[in-house]
């Protein structure tokens, strides 16, 4: 999804659909302080694992482990902001096993 979007492959990535679905997100977690399109976008795998958050970064970034270090630490100006939006996706991730859990008995 990096370099591919509405005009084929090997796109920009800013103007790849990770980038879209990155936007999207990136607008709902604005008020808790990290609205930049890469934070969004790497709500999609950290739904099914936290630690795929730091990979994704690191692909979204091309960055590797120096370098990512100082990426996060602009996205994050302080360590609130890390466990705000950790806890952030440990909320949405029960929200959304929840819903899907209850789904599940309701139709079975």
């Amino acid at each position: 999804m990096n370099y591919t979007g509405p005009g084929g492959f090997n796109v920009d990535v800013n103007d790849s659909f990770l980038h879209s679905i990155g936007s999207f997100f990136a607008v709902l977690v604005a008020p808790l302080g990290f609205g930049s399109w890469q934070a969004g976008a790497t709500l999609i795998p950290g739904f099914l694992a936290k630690e795929v958050i730091v990979s994704s970064m690191a692909i979204i970034y091309a960055s590797d482990e120096a370098g990512l270090v100082n990426i996060i630490q602009s996205l994050f100006h302080t360590i609130i902001s890390i466990f705000v939006y950790d806890f952030h996706l440990a909320i949405y991730t029960m929200f959304i096993y929840s819903s899907n859990h209850s789904q599940r008995n309701i139709f079975t």
